[in-house]
């Protein structure tokens, strides 16, 4: 049985190509991930931005210290100067925050089919997010296409927050698509009022 001998050289040239070999597959290893699907399509307040089968316009956008709810009032009424009579019943109960409320006036309706939910978030000029607030509710149905549902959505954000930022739209439900579509409402003015009372509104065509 004979035995072949490796001159230096060749010793060399092995090491090297095994080198490469393992530095290729370091490299395999510790590629970063390519995120698939996401693109984002942008719009300016009062601009339609189609997204994921969505039609969302900004019509409005306001901010306030207080926003009014449906709530039990106490109405405390002095009937002669002197004496006083309280009662209850239903009223506008003010809401206050720590910071601001930042009201967003949105018009949604289905492109091809229904659209039955749309997730907002509103990010500031930091890129921090917010969530919308869990105190105001909202009651939307299935958005037809060509019916558009009007509505007031409120976060409760940061005073330096409420002047200006992005409405992130995220469809989902029947007309989520894959890859995702995620869309940007670049909101540059704010109007400072009193108070709002938000409002679901009817459907219609608009």
């Amino acid at each position: 049985m004979s035995r072949v001998r490796l001159t230096p050289a060749a010793w060399a040239s092995a090491a090297g190509l095994t080198a490469v070999a393992l530095l290729l597959g370091q490299h395999a290893v510790s590629r970063p991930e390519v995120a698939t699907g996401t693109s984002i399509l942008r719009a300016d307040a009062g601009q339609e931005l189609v997204v994921s089968g969505a039609r969302v316009v900004v019509l409005e956008a306001r901010s306030t210290d207080q926003v009014l709810v449906e709530g039990e009032v106490d109405y405390s009424l002095e009937s002669d100067g002197s004496d006083e009579s309280s009662d209850e019943g239903d009223g506008l109960v003010p809401l206050t925050t720590t910071g601001r409320w930042l009201v967003l006036r949105v018009a949604v309706a289905g492109e091809n089919a229904p659209t039955d939910q749309v997730s907002y978030v509103w990010v500031d000029d930091e890129g921090v997010r917010y969530q919308l607030s869990e105190r105001v509710d909202r009651d939307i149905d299935d958005a037809q296409p060509g019916e558009w549902w009007h509505e007031d959505i409120t976060f409760e954000v940061p005073a330096e927050a409420a002047d200006g930022g992005t409405l992130r739209v995220e469809p989902e439900g029947v007309s989520r698509e894959v890859p995702m579509q995620v869309g940007d409402i670049r909101v540059a003015d704010v109007e400072r009022v009193e108070s709002v009372e938000p409002a679901a509104l009817s459907p219609g065509r608009s």
